[in-house]
This record gives structure tokens, sequence and C-alpha cells, in this order.
């Protein structure tokens, strides 16, 4: 059971709590007016990053164009799977899929040539 003691104290923590939050809310007041006014920008906000595509992505997976982001402009990819992403905005703008495997030829042709004993090169 808490004695009057206890709740003032409870009272007294939360009311630090209270100006705690209050500091801080202001402090990101503060950093936002200062990227504004340094010219920072705020494009990749709320992206992350993979080094494995290039690419950033929000939290429900669109992708952005990781140049257009440089240019500080926020522009989402165009699908082009399994080869890669094309940014909408600058078509030139392609990031190739790291996981798109070049398909295998077959370099021995229709009859399965390709230097056997009974080829032309095997005489």
């Amino acid at each position: 059971m808490i004695d009057p003691k206890d709740a003032s104290y409870i009272d007294d923590l939360e009311t630090e709590i209270a100006k705690l939050r209050a500091e801080i809310n202001n402090k990101d007041i503060e950093i936002k007016r200062l990227k504004k006014e340094k010219g920072l920008s705020s494009t990749r906000e709320g992206l992350t990053f993979s080094t494995h595509t290039g690419l950033w992505a929000d939290q429900a997976g669109l992708l952005y164009c990781s140049t257009c982001l440089g240019q500080d402009k926020r522009n989402p990819m165009k699908s082009e799977l399994p080869w890669g992403w094309r940014c909408s905005a600058e078509p030139k703008h392609y990031f190739s899929n790291p996981d798109n495997r070049p398909p295998v030829v077959n370099m021995r042709g229709p009859r399965g040539g390709g230097g056997g004993p009974n080829s032309w090169m095997g005489s």
C-alpha cells in the first residue's frame, strides 16, 4: 500500500517526466528549424538504406531512388523484377537486382556437339 509520502514522490516523478518530454519536444522543433535554416534535407526522414540493393525503403516497403534522394527529391521506384528497379521520375536512374543471376547459356548447340570425339574439332 502507498502512503502519502510515496504518492507525492510519484507525483514529483510524473511532473519531472512531463518537463523532460516538453524539453525533448522543444529540442526536436529546434533541430527541424536548424535543418531548414542550414538547408539540410529531410527527404530521407523515415527511410532506411539497404546496402544489399543500394535503395532506400519506407516502413511499408516502398523503394525510393537513391540518386534522386541525393538531389533532395523523393521519387518512388518502379519494379522491373527480376532485373531491377527504375526511378519513376528519371527513367535513366536504374538499379540492378543483385539477386538476379544471369541465365545459363548452353554452348553445345542443338545436336549436343561442341568438341566431342565425333565433332569437327575432334579430328
